[in-house]
C-alpha cells in the first residue's frame, strides 16, 4: 500500500504512515515529548523510550532541551512541543494539548509565538544532537496577534541551519472540526497539522547534496 503526503485521523494514524516508510527493526527511538504516548497507540512502543518533563514517572522526566543523552544515541528523535502560544481552557483539553501540566507552565511564562519558535529551537538542537539518523518534528501553524505564523517553515529553517535534510512533509488533516477561540473570523481556521521528516547527513553526503565539493 502506497504511503501519501496527506493523512486524515489523528498522530497515531500519522505515526503510524511515517514508520511504515521511514522505520527499520534495528532502530531506536527517542521520544522526548512523549506526553501520554497517543503517537504510538498503533506501531507498539517496542522500540521507543520514552520521556517527559512533566507527564512521566520521576525517573522518566527529562527536558527536551536538556537531554541528559549521548551523542548520537538514537536512531530517530520525535519532538513535539505544545505550539500553540497562550491556549485557553479550551485548547487546554484539546487533543493538541496532551499534557495539563504541561500546558498550564507554557501558558503562565510563555506568551508569544517568539517563544513558541525558541522552543523548537531548543528542542531541535538537541534533538539534532542525539539522532543518528533522522529527527521527526510536528508543528502546526497559528495566529499570534492577529499575524499568521507559519511554524511549519520556521522549523524548515531551523533544520537547516542545523545541517538537517528535509527529506519529507507529512499534512494531517483532523477528521473533525477545529477548537474555535475567537467567534469573530479574520483567517481561514487552521484543520491540519504537519510533521517534518528530517534526515541527519554526514559532512560528505552534505557536500554532495550542495555540490560543494570535497
Amino acid at each position: 500500500m502506497s504511503v501519501y503526503t496527506t493523512v486524515e485521523g489523528n498522530n497515531a494514524e500519522l505515526l503510524a504512515k511515517v514508520c511504515e516508510l521511514y522505520l527499520i527493526p534495528e532502530d531506536r527511538i527517542a521520544d522526548v515529548t512523549y506526553g501520554k504516548g497517543v503517537f504510538w497507540k498503533i506501531v507498539g512502543e517496542e522500540q521507543v523510550i520514552a520521556t517527559d518533563k512533566y507527564s512521566l514517572p520521576v525517573k522518566q522526566r527529562m527536558d527536551f532541551a536538556k537531554l541528559k543523552y549521548d551523542d548520537d544515541q538514537f536512531s530517530i528523535v520525535v519532538f513535539d512541543p505544545p505550539y500553540i502560544h497562550t491556549p485557553g481552557e479550551k485548547y487546554q483539553n484539546n487533543a493538541t494539548y496532551k499534557n495539563s501540566e504541561t500546558h498550564k507552565e507554557e501558558s503562565s511564562t510563555e506568551k508569544y509565538h517568539k517563544a513558541v519558535a525558541q522552543r523548537y529551537r531548543r528542542g531541535m538542537c538537541e534533538a539534532a544532537r542525539v539522532a543518528s539518523r533522522m529527527v521527526w518534528v510536528k508543528c502546526q501553524d497559528e495566529v499570534c496577534s492577529g499575524y499568521q505564523w507559519y511554524t511549519h517553515i520556521e522549523v524548515f529553517n531551523i533544520a537547516q541551519s542545523l545541517g538537517l535534510y528535509a527529506r519529507d512533509l507529512f499534512v494531517l488533516k483532523q477528521k473533525g472540526y477545529p477548537t474555535i477561540q475567537h467567534k469573530i473570523q479574520k483567517h481561514a481556521r487552521k484543520n491540519h497539522s504537519y510533521l517534518w521528516v528530517f534526515e541527519k547527513l554526514d559532512m560528505q553526503r552534505q557536500r554532495q547534496r550542495f555540490n560543494l565539493g570535497t
